[in-house]
């Protein structure tokens, strides 16, 4: 567990200098990911997952530069798109469940892929419920495939893989934080994170998001970090310094819960950890636009 002082960052310079320091730390995780990917002789997939605000996204955008950059080309597929075109049908679809992706679709794109044959890439629009889109990729031997998605560890999506010479990547946030006194475990700077993410991109107010964490944790516990295990690279996506930023944006919000909502316990419990955490210079300008940090605070 990293242990911080909201004193030793009282000033902007010392702020600066430590979000620095963290980034430079993460940066450093993305390099040795992709010497390891590159390590690998005719290497052409790389599956990228993690649990849910563990930085996926960003982290493909990263991978895929870095490959790029090596003198190969990357292509990142989003699991999520492979979701299945009837789930608008469904009340309460599992998005984090298996049988929420066409698997028949899935491999036979990864099998048009594999056979250097065209294949007809969907798109899928989460806020209707349905799939697009699909684009025509003509593939190239040059190719590096980045499947990214938290289904990308299942044991059902690495079998349509099966063809592809490839390596793993998990990435979490794989330790927690002691600040001022006040401990965060791990699963709960995902769950902050996913706080600020779903108030900014999805419109989903603190109570939502709080009642589906129990759901969200069992997935978790069944069928992601026991399909981790195997992975062949790990990345640690916590920059210490969010927690300051995460405890100016949850306070305001937390605390607007009353006590009739459900999650009013949850909710109070968070709200009066993070008031005893003293506050700290960070300003948005001070991190960097393509930090991982960013795909939860814009």
């Amino acid at each position: 567990m990293v242990k911080l002082s909201s004193a030793s960052l009282d000033t902007k310079d010392k702020a600066a200098k430590y979000i620095k320091s963290c980034e430079e730390d993460f940066e450093e995780y993305i390099s040795a990911a992709v010497r390891e990917i590159l390590s690998r002789e005719n290497l052409k997939a790389v599956t990228l997952s993690g649990p849910t605000c563990s930085g996926k996204t960003t982290t493909a955008v990263k991978l895929t530069r870095e490959i790029e950059r090596a003198g190969r080309h990357a292509k990142v597929i989003s699991i999520d798109d492979f979701y299945r075109d009837s789930l608008r049908f469904e009340k309460e679809p599992d998005l984090e469940s298996v049988s929420a992706i066409d698997l028949e679709y899935f491999l036979r794109c990864v099998e048009n892929l594999s056979a250097g044959r065209a294949a007809r890439l969907p798109s899928f629009d989460l806020s209707r419920g349905v799939r697009a889109s699909a684009a025509e990729y003509i593939p190239s031997e040059n190719d590096i495939y980045i499947f990214e998605g938290i289904q990308a560890v299942y044991p059902e999506v690495v079998e349509c893989l099966s063809n592809f010479n490839s390596t793993s990547v998990f990435i979490d946030v794989t330790r927690g934080v002691s600040v001022d006194g006040e401990e965060f475990d791990k699963n709960e700077i995902r769950l902050m994170r996913r706080l600020i993410r779903d108030s900014l991109f999805r419109n989903a107010p603190a109570e939502f998001t709080l009642g589906l964490w129990d759901t969200v944790r069992k997935n978790e516990e069944k069928n992601i970090f026991p399909n981790s295990l195997s992975s062949d690279c790990f990345i640690n996506s916590f920059l210490s310094y969010e927690i300051f930023v995460m405890r100016n944006r949850l306070l305001p919000t937390l605390g607007t819960l009353d006590g009739s909502s459900s999650e009013y316990g949850a909710a109070q419990g968070l709200f009066s950890r993070l008031s005893r955490v003293g506050d700290c210079p960070i300003e948005d300008s001070m991190i960097p636009a393509n930090s991982v940090f960013r795909e939860f605070i814009g």
